[in-house]
């Protein structure tokens, strides 16, 4: 599993979830252990760097919208820029888009990552 994040044109981190020392799934105890922290300083960031506050907007995945990650958010300070996602919407996250470019840029790589460490290369 990777998470990600951007702002128009400015990338957030990558995080790749380490199922061996986190974990075979996400979920919200370790999204908010492993995930929310790098939100929380990307957001900070791009913030301060634009003057303006940043909006949030994840998917109604278990994991974000669990009442303590709710909570987590509250207490970071982020629940007010959390955008409001329908409860059976498509798809709509912009960022599947780009999951869809890394996944044809990395099927097309020659060699073809075989393995674990090859495939964290292929995506950083």
């Amino acid at each position: 599993m990777v998470w990600g994040c951007f702002v128009g044109r400015r990338k957030g981190p990558l995080i790749i979830w380490d199922k061996g020392a986190w974990g075979k799934t996400m979920n919200a105890k370790g999204y908010q252990t492993h995930i929310l922290p790098h939100l929380e300083r990307f957001w900070q960031s791009e913030s301060a760097r634009t003057h303006d506050y940043v909006y949030i907007q994840q998917d109604n995945a278990s994991p974000h919208c669990a009442r303590s990650t709710i909570t987590d958010l509250q207490e970071r300070g982020l629940c007010n820029y959390l955008l409001p996602w329908p409860a059976t919407s498509p798809d709509l996250n912009l960022i599947e888009a780009i999951w869809r470019l890394m996944k044809v840029h990395i099927t097309n790589l020659i060699p073809r990552p075989q393995n674990n460490n090859e495939m964290i290369e292929a995506l950083l």
